[in-house]
């Protein structure tokens, strides 16, 4: 099956993608999918799992292929070999760019009734291969090499964590009048605790990338865990620590969300989202803007 002239990339020359393992959406610029994507293996900058190309449409994409084809029927899983890509969603109310919400899947700020702000995005170039694409929370494994770019891209990530954060309360308004008070609270709580889960994450992938890049490989498997044992295994390599300039408030905050991220994961996510509380999700952002900024005074001597 194909389709002629069917790249519809959006004005800004990207479009979109939809992981087929865990359906999280990104960006990439259209002439990168054109060029250096490999047909038989795309990655997901979130989940990191691979899956050829053909496997990459969102579900409003697929709807609209089946209006371009004229009404005929759109076969599953067949591959559209001629069509690179489709336009992005169009601009919403408020500054919301639309999206679907999945309705099986937790809320976030990636996956909601109200949609996302391009304030929210993070702006990829990849450090090994140069593609360029956009992503939603912790999220920086390049879609055409693998490469994750978390230890360049996870000092400006707090920058859109904390306008997501800025936003939640309006979204929670919208989502109230949409849905119900019941429903504004499940937002709020998925989507506190999911940022909070990636913020917890990627500052494990990010410490486990510094001390790759310094040589001191018997780290790069650690799960460091919490703050407090981080700054322990600082201490022990360069004598100093990363936290000695935080605020105990801050401390005690980032702690508190690091504790109940930890204890989710290890339960393997079986029970209720535990409510974290907004606060300390600001706060942990705040003391770990100021903790990567001392990790990369200690290990590199320099900003990288």
């Amino acid at each position: 099956m194909r389709l002629h002239e069917a790249v519809f990339a959006g004005k800004d020359g990207f479009v979109e993608r939809e992981c087929p393992s865990c359906y999280f959406i990104y960006k990439i610029r259209s002439s990168d999918w054109e060029n250096k994507v490999f047909e038989y293996q795309v990655f997901c900058p979130k989940c990191k799992t691979s899956s050829p190309s053909d496997n990459w449409w969102t579900h409003e994409q697929i709807e609209l292929i089946k209006h371009l084809l004229d009404g005929k029927k759109y076969v599953a899983n067949e591959p559209l070999v001629a069509v690179k890509g489709l336009k992005n969603r169009f601009e919403g109310t408020n500054g919301y760019e639309n999206r679907e919400y999945r309705r099986n899947s937790a809320y976030t700020f990636e996956n909601n009734d109200v949609g996302i702000k391009h304030s929210f995005e993070n702006n990829i170039v990849c450090n090994s291969c140069g593609t360029e694409f956009r992503t939603v929370g912790g999220a920086f494994v390049c879609p055409c090499c693998s490469f994750d770019n978390v230890l360049r891209c996870y000092p400006s990530f707090f920058e859109k964590t904390e306008e997501m954060l800025f936003c939640i309360k309006e979204m929670k308004e919208i989502i109230a009048n949409l849905k119900g008070e019941d429903e504004a609270e499940l937002f709020e709580r998925e989507a506190l605790y999911y940022t909070a889960e990636d913020i917890v994450l990627c500052f494990n992938t990010y410490c486990r990338k510094v001390f790759n890049v310094i040589g001191i490989y018997k780290y790069c498997e650690m799960n460091f865990g919490t703050v407090a044992k981080t700054n322990k295994e600082f201490l022990s390599v360069f004598g100093r620590g990363i936290a000695d300039k935080c605020e105990k408030e801050y401390l005690n905050s980032a702690e508190t969300v690091f504790a109940e991220v930890n204890s989710f994961l290890n339960k393997k996510k079986k029970e209720k989202t535990p409510r974290i509380v907004l606060q300390d999700v600001v706060l942990t952002v705040k003391t770990l803007k100021n903790i990567v900024e001392r990790i990369r005074a200690i290990a590199f001597g320099k900003a990288v």
